[in-house]
């Protein structure tokens, strides 16, 4: 055997090693159980073999190989399809008299193996718009065609059946596909999230969600069409699992360098237009960051979820007058909480002296402990006083508990003016030589942070 037929065998071989990694059946539409001819005449499922649609709606066949009478003939003589002579069409967008419907078609196929969940694929399938002359209505042009899979076979044909399905697509047109004559590839890499077994092809983004562009204006109709070929799910040997979800970002860290490092990689790309793999994210916050890894086959985005850890300050000790309390509320959920006592509560309500402590253990564990004392405060302030009154009775403006704990007052007169301060008040003021009447005072503790403010009268008797 010469060199060129040698290396035509390798060739030949490895593309059959590709084809035969591709878990959709008749990939290229090229397998049929009859030729389309009038439009609707025929589900697809009465056409093609191994594809249906899940709805009633009608999505439609096509082969060049069909009767030019047909009506399912390709509308111009030299528009070919990617590969063959099937494809499959279907609309992405509906509109009438300019007002948008949820109205879309599908394709749908049971794969030649069920996908295993977590392990990672390639998606992709190639894509074009029609011509504006292909039906009675004006053309339009979308965005959000795509592939979805389902662990169960996707199936509706029940009385008030809906005319679209939303569901997510792991590979998406992002960006309106235009109608310019030319086959689009769309392709991304994915991980996937159960054990599928059916495959879908459609718009399953609401009508609200999908952009589109109106490519002409004759008609009160207009719809987004786009033929389907060549379409395959690959399993990919690439190992991902290293790319973590959540990142923990901790208290006592400047920075936090985001690993998006895989084997076979061949670039990454972050959303400050850095290309390396590894990110250094210094956003002390809760957040997400997304990157963009390059696979020789297609691209796959990531996202982290940083999960900032803050430290935990229940604040400095704490004296509290008897009648009041004080929140503990450390700033992570319930469920991360492991106070002195046992709990896991989200926040503690004080209203007893203790010593109270909670910590979080995990990757970036915090601690803290705070002692709270409550105290007898300040009880009954009279508003009046009568000193040279000759019976004992409220002969000094005495104030209940006010011996607890330091405590200034001042005493004003109506004017303003201080008449009378004790840095540490011991319910020792008579009024002095004041003469009779109202006076304010000020209270203040310095320990407990707390100041009370009112009047008293001052009435004097007879000597």
């Amino acid at each position: 055997m010469n060199r060129l037929g040698y290396t035509g065998l390798l060739i030949w071989a490895s593309m059959k090693v590709i084809q035969a990694q591709n878990l959709v059946p008749n990939p290229d539409f090229e397998d049929f159980k009859r030729l389309p001819c009038k439009l609707n005449e025929y589900l697809v499922q009465d056409l093609l073999t191994d594809w249906f649609q899940p709805l009633p709606t009608t999505t439609d066949y096509w082969n060049t190989l069909g009767s030019d009478s047909c009506f399912l003939s390709p509308p111009v003589p030299d528009n070919r399809f990617r590969s063959g002579t099937g494809s499959a069409g279907l609309i992405t967008a509906y509109y009438n008299a300019g007002n948008a419907s949820e109205y879309k078609e599908y394709l749908e196929v049971k794969l030649k193996e069920p996908m295993q969940k977590n392990k990672f694929y390639a998606g992709e399938f190639y894509t074009r718009s029609r011509n504006t002359d292909f039906y009675e209505n004006d053309l339009l042009v979308s965005n959000n065609l795509g592939l979805a899979f389902a662990d169960s076979i996707v199936w509706d044909y029940r009385i008030g059946h809906p005319d679209h399905l939303l569901m997510k697509s792991y590979v998406m047109a992002l960006d309106i596909v235009p109608a310019d004559g030319q086959w689009h590839k769309v392709s991304n890499c994915f991980l996937a999230d159960k054990d599928f077994e059916y495959l879908l092809i459609g718009n399953f983004q609401s009508v609200n969600s999908t952009v589109v562009s109106r490519q002409s204006y004759n008609y009160t109709e207009a719809v987004a069409y786009y033929f389907v070929d060549d379409v395959s799910v690959t399993p990919l040997g690439y190992d991902i699992s290293n790319l973590k979800k959540e990142v923990a970002f901790c208290h006592d860290q400047i920075e936090l360098a985001v690993n998006a490092s895989v084997e076979g990689a061949i670039g990454y790309q972050w959303p400050d237009g850095s290309t390396g793999s590894v990110f250094v994210d210094k956003m002390r916050e809760d957040h997400s960051i997304k990157v963009k890894i390059d696979f020789n086959e297609c691209s796959y985005e990531h996202i982290f979820k940083i999960d900032f850890k803050p430290d935990i300050d229940l604040g400095p000790d704490t004296l509290l007058c008897n009648e009041e309390s004080i929140l503990l509320a450390p700033p992570y959920p319930a469920s991360s909480l492991t106070w002195s006592d046992g709990s896991s509560d989200s926040s503690k309500h004080i209203t007893t002296s203790g010593t109270y402590a909670v910590e979080v253990p995990g990757q970036c564990p915090v601690s803290d402990t705070i002692a709270v004392k409550f105290i007898d405060c300040p009880g009954f302030i009279p508003n009046v006083f009568t000193p040279n009154n000759n019976d004992d009775f409220n002969p000094v403006f005495e104030i209940e508990n006010i011996r607890n704990k330091v405590w200034s007052l001042q005493v004003f007169n109506r004017w303003g003016d201080v008449v009378f301060q004790s840095k540490k008040y011991s319910n020792d003021w008579d009024g002095g030589t004041l003469p009779e009447g109202v006076y304010y005072y000020l209270l203040y503790s310095p320990e407990l942070d707390k100041r009370l403010r009112g009047w008293v009268q001052l009435i004097r008797g007879s000597e």
